[in-house]
């Protein structure tokens, strides 16, 4: 069973996938193209360079500053894009997650991370103009497709291509086979079952995403995507992948 989704549905299959009872380990997997953002396990968020928790002493601030990192953004790591409890609504069925879980986040990202999820993105998804930004006149201009822009979502990235690789970077930091940080920072002990692709010269298109060879492996687990010459290329095998291949736009 294949629960896949792009844009706005790539971003509820994340979620789903984190929080879902009905998942099983043999059967399942989730496919997760192009969101404009990620619910993130940890507070910490990619800043000047580094993985550090925002400094947030100040009034809740969502606003649309490129700098998001330097701005107060108080509500950065509530629910749709972290665990906090207190966001702007009430989510039943995240509360109801937590509370069979005894609200132990170690169980969850545990859970999580050893469910079987592929993030695909497009090479080409890095705009971030707004229709009513448009101006033809520039050579540059290209429209987002609805990239969102609070402070929560511009500390994940300024693009949903950033955005993709930071938080598939800030997954690999949880675990123990693709870093060298020690234990006390990273108590979770499973297999790593999340992947990443790149397809090249796309951008935001669903059409595109899913019907390139990688789109077609990463749903139906064949195609023209597994290279002789890269041996992690077959994401979907039980042995956890520990290295990045060569081709940047292979499984890692």
């Amino acid at each position: 069973i294949v629960v896949a989704g792009h844009s706005l549905g790539g971003q509820f299959v994340q979620r789903w996938t984190l929080l879902t009872r009905f998942w099983e380990k043999d059967r399942f997997h989730a496919v997760v193209a192009n969101p404009s953002s990620y619910a993130y396990l940890t507070p910490k968020r990619f800043i000047d360079g580094v993985w550090i928790i925002p400094n947030t002493n100040s009034h809740n601030n969502y606003n649309n500053d490129k700098d998001a990192g330097h701005v107060p953004c108080l509500g950065y790591n509530k629910w749709e894009w972290g665990l906090d409890p207190g966001g702007n609504y009430s989510v039943r069925y995240l509360e109801d997650t937590l509370r069979e879980i005894n609200n132990n986040s170690t169980t969850l990202i545990r859970r999580f991370l050893d469910r079987k999820t592929i993030y695909m993105i497009g090479s080409l998804d890095q705009c971030n103009i707004s229709v009513s930004d448009n101006n033809t006149a520039t050579a540059d201009w290209c429209y987002s497709h609805g990239l969102e822009t609070t402070c929560a979502d511009q500390l994940q990235g300024r693009t949903r291509y950033e955005r993709h690789e930071l938080y598939f970077e800030s997954l690999q930091q949880l675990t123990t086979t693709t870093t060298t940080m020690d234990q006390t920072d990273h108590p979770y002990d499973f297999q790593f079952q999340h992947h990443a692709v790149t397809v090249k010269n796309v951008g935001h298109d669903h059409s595109l995403m899913f019907n390139s060879p990688e789109g077609i492996y990463a749903l139906f687990k064949k195609g023209g995507v597994v290279r002789s010459n890269v041996a992690d290329s077959t994401y979907l095998r039980e042995e956890p992948i520990k290295s990045k291949p060569d081709i940047a736009h292979d499984f890692r």
